[in-house]
């Protein structure tokens, strides 16, 4: 499969894959200067990448897990969805979520973009659910929660 980039600025990173089967593409910071984050602070960050989806895929965006867990860094909204007909510039929205000020250096990887197939559905208002033996029953009413 064949997924089409294009440099949105000058100074734009290729997405690069850390390994041959890695699930995830990496995505840069398209920064000149170094971002400072103080702790729970956020900042959105260019990638300077655009994306042509293949017909019936979208790009899941998450933090890279070196960033997650060494320095408590993640997205602002846990996950991005970068829908299909998307056509401008990745930004990504990162929070500091630890104790400690981060900086974000110029052409960092930040991120992981995942490919991902999807359902196109049609939105159809009905009167009445299917019945199921749950019915009605909310969070916990399994008896796992």
């Amino acid at each position: 499969m064949e997924l089409k980039i294009k440099k949105m600025r000058d100074n734009a990173i290729l997405p690069t894959k850390g390994s041959k089967e890695a699930a995830g593409i990496d995505l840069y910071a398209c920064i000149d200067e170094p971002v400072i984050l103080e702790p729970n602070e956020f900042r959105i960050i260019p990638s300077g990448i655009g994306c042509d989806f293949p017909n019936g895929y979208y790009g899941m965006v998450t933090i890279r897990s070196s960033l997650g867990i060494k320095r408590q860094l993640g997205l602002i909204n846990q996950i991005g969805i970068i829908d299909n007909d998307y056509k401008n510039e990745i930004l990504i929205g990162i929070k500091n979520y630890g104790d400690e000020t981060q900086i974000i250096e110029p052409n960092e990887r930040i991120a992981q973009m995942i490919l991902s197939p999807y359902v196109d559905v049609e939105i159809k208002q009905i009167d009445e659910l299917t019945y199921s033996e749950r019915g009605l029953g909310g969070i916990g009413s399994t008896g796992r929660f």
